[in-house]
Protein backbone atom coordinates (compact mmCIF):
# COMPACT_ATOMS: atom_id res chain seq x y z
CA UNK A 1 0.00 0.00 0.00
CA UNK A 2 2.91 2.57 1.12
CA UNK A 3 4.50 1.75 -2.02
CA UNK A 4 1.33 2.46 -4.26
CA UNK A 5 1.06 5.57 -2.93
CA UNK A 6 4.91 6.54 -3.19
CA UNK A 7 4.39 5.82 -6.74
CA UNK A 8 0.99 7.78 -7.03
CA UNK A 9 3.13 11.00 -5.81
CA UNK A 10 5.78 9.89 -8.00
CA UNK A 11 3.53 9.89 -11.27
CA UNK A 12 1.84 12.97 -9.82
CA UNK A 13 5.26 14.93 -9.62
CA UNK A 14 6.19 13.60 -13.65
CA UNK A 15 3.02 14.29 -15.07
CA UNK A 16 2.82 17.96 -12.84
CA UNK A 17 6.19 18.69 -14.21
CA UNK A 18 5.12 17.92 -17.82
CA UNK A 19 2.55 20.17 -17.91
CA UNK A 20 4.25 22.78 -16.45
CA UNK A 21 6.75 22.40 -19.09
CA UNK A 22 4.22 22.72 -21.63
CA UNK A 23 3.87 25.97 -21.13
CA UNK A 24 6.72 26.84 -22.96
CA UNK A 25 6.26 24.96 -26.00
CA UNK A 26 4.45 26.55 -29.39
CA UNK A 27 0.60 27.12 -28.39
CA UNK A 28 -0.38 25.01 -31.62
CA UNK A 29 1.19 21.64 -29.79
CA UNK A 30 0.13 21.61 -26.45
CA UNK A 31 -2.86 20.46 -26.14
CA UNK A 32 -1.72 16.51 -26.35
CA UNK A 33 1.02 17.18 -23.94
CA UNK A 34 -1.78 18.35 -21.28
CA UNK A 35 -4.29 15.99 -21.78
CA UNK A 36 -1.94 13.28 -21.51
CA UNK A 37 -0.41 15.00 -18.24
CA UNK A 38 -4.23 15.81 -16.99
CA UNK A 39 -5.36 11.64 -17.45
CA UNK A 40 -1.98 10.75 -15.46
CA UNK A 41 -2.95 13.27 -12.80
CA UNK A 42 -6.00 11.52 -12.71
CA UNK A 43 -4.97 8.18 -12.48
CA UNK A 44 -2.65 9.11 -9.82
CA UNK A 45 -4.96 10.79 -7.72
CA UNK A 46 -6.95 7.65 -8.11
CA UNK A 47 -3.91 5.55 -7.39
CA UNK A 48 -3.47 7.07 -4.31
CA UNK A 49 -7.05 6.99 -2.77
CA UNK A 50 -8.10 3.49 -4.19
CA UNK A 51 -4.76 1.20 -4.43
CA UNK A 52 -5.59 -1.57 -6.87
CA UNK A 53 -5.12 -4.57 -4.44
CA UNK A 54 -8.00 -3.13 -2.19
CA UNK A 55 -10.22 -3.70 -5.21
CA UNK A 56 -11.43 -6.33 -6.61
CA UNK A 57 -9.86 -8.73 -8.98
CA UNK A 58 -10.62 -8.83 -12.54
CA UNK A 59 -10.67 -11.93 -14.51
CA UNK A 60 -8.06 -11.53 -17.08
CA UNK A 61 -9.72 -13.79 -19.14
CA UNK A 62 -12.21 -11.83 -20.07
CA UNK A 63 -10.27 -8.72 -21.10
CA UNK A 64 -7.46 -10.66 -23.09
CA UNK A 65 -9.70 -13.21 -24.59
CA UNK A 66 -8.61 -15.31 -27.76
CA UNK A 67 -10.90 -13.18 -30.18
CA UNK A 68 -9.89 -9.98 -29.10
CA UNK A 69 -5.86 -10.90 -29.07
CA UNK A 70 -6.79 -12.30 -32.36
CA UNK A 71 -8.41 -9.49 -33.45
CA UNK A 72 -5.48 -7.12 -32.67
CA UNK A 73 -2.97 -9.27 -33.81
CA UNK A 74 -5.13 -8.86 -37.19
CA UNK A 75 -5.89 -4.74 -36.85
CA UNK A 76 -2.15 -4.43 -36.68
CA UNK A 77 -1.06 -6.79 -39.55
CA UNK A 78 -3.69 -4.46 -41.42
CA UNK A 79 -1.97 -1.32 -40.52
CA UNK A 80 1.53 -2.46 -41.55
CA UNK A 81 0.08 -3.86 -44.88
CA UNK A 82 -1.55 -0.71 -46.32
CA UNK A 83 1.30 1.39 -47.22
CA UNK A 84 2.78 -1.50 -48.80
CA UNK A 85 -0.16 -3.05 -51.21
CA UNK A 86 -2.63 -0.29 -50.85
CA UNK A 87 -5.86 0.32 -48.92
CA UNK A 88 -8.24 -1.32 -51.24
CA UNK A 89 -6.19 -5.00 -51.58
CA UNK A 90 -5.33 -4.76 -47.85
CA UNK A 91 -8.79 -4.29 -46.78
CA UNK A 92 -9.95 -7.01 -49.22
CA UNK A 93 -7.88 -8.83 -47.35
CA UNK A 94 -8.36 -7.97 -44.10
CA UNK A 95 -12.16 -8.22 -43.94
CA UNK A 96 -12.46 -11.46 -45.87
CA UNK A 97 -9.99 -12.83 -43.37
CA UNK A 98 -11.82 -11.55 -40.43
CA UNK A 99 -15.25 -12.70 -41.31
CA UNK A 100 -13.95 -16.10 -42.36
CA UNK A 101 -12.10 -16.37 -38.73
CA UNK A 102 -15.07 -15.63 -36.80
CA UNK A 103 -18.15 -17.28 -39.04
CA UNK A 104 -16.25 -20.10 -41.02
CA UNK A 105 -18.84 -20.97 -43.41
CA UNK A 106 -19.71 -19.13 -46.15
CA UNK A 107 -16.57 -18.30 -47.63
CA UNK A 108 -17.77 -16.70 -51.23
CA UNK A 109 -20.14 -14.56 -49.31
CA UNK A 110 -17.17 -13.17 -47.45
CA UNK A 111 -15.57 -11.90 -50.85
CA UNK A 112 -19.26 -10.64 -52.37
CA UNK A 113 -19.25 -8.87 -49.05
CA UNK A 114 -15.91 -7.51 -49.55
CA UNK A 115 -16.26 -7.03 -52.89
CA UNK A 116 -19.40 -4.70 -52.36
CA UNK A 117 -17.96 -2.94 -49.41
CA UNK A 118 -15.37 -1.82 -51.43
CA UNK A 119 -16.91 -0.91 -54.24
CA UNK A 120 -19.20 1.76 -52.42
CA UNK A 121 -16.04 2.84 -50.09
CA UNK A 122 -14.56 3.66 -53.60
CA UNK A 123 -17.11 5.38 -55.14
CA UNK A 124 -17.94 7.44 -52.12
CA UNK A 125 -15.04 8.24 -51.55
CA UNK A 126 -13.00 8.23 -54.44
CA UNK A 127 -15.41 9.72 -57.08
CA UNK A 128 -17.69 11.68 -54.82
CA UNK A 129 -15.72 13.26 -52.14
CA UNK A 130 -12.20 13.00 -53.80
CA UNK A 131 -10.39 11.63 -50.83
CA UNK A 132 -7.55 9.77 -52.21
CA UNK A 133 -6.64 6.35 -50.48
CA UNK A 134 -2.86 4.72 -50.12
CA UNK A 135 -2.20 2.97 -53.36
CA UNK A 136 0.61 0.07 -53.42
CA UNK A 137 1.28 -2.61 -55.47
CA UNK A 138 -2.34 -4.16 -56.59
CA UNK A 139 -5.03 -0.75 -56.34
Amino acid sequence: MLGDRMASCAFLVLAGTFFSLSYSYPPETVEYVRFISGVLIVISILLFIAPPHKLRRIDLGIIASYEKVLTLLMLVAYVVIIPRMGYFTSSFIFSVGYMYVFERKGLAKHVMVSLIMLLVLYLVFQNFLNVWFPKGWLL
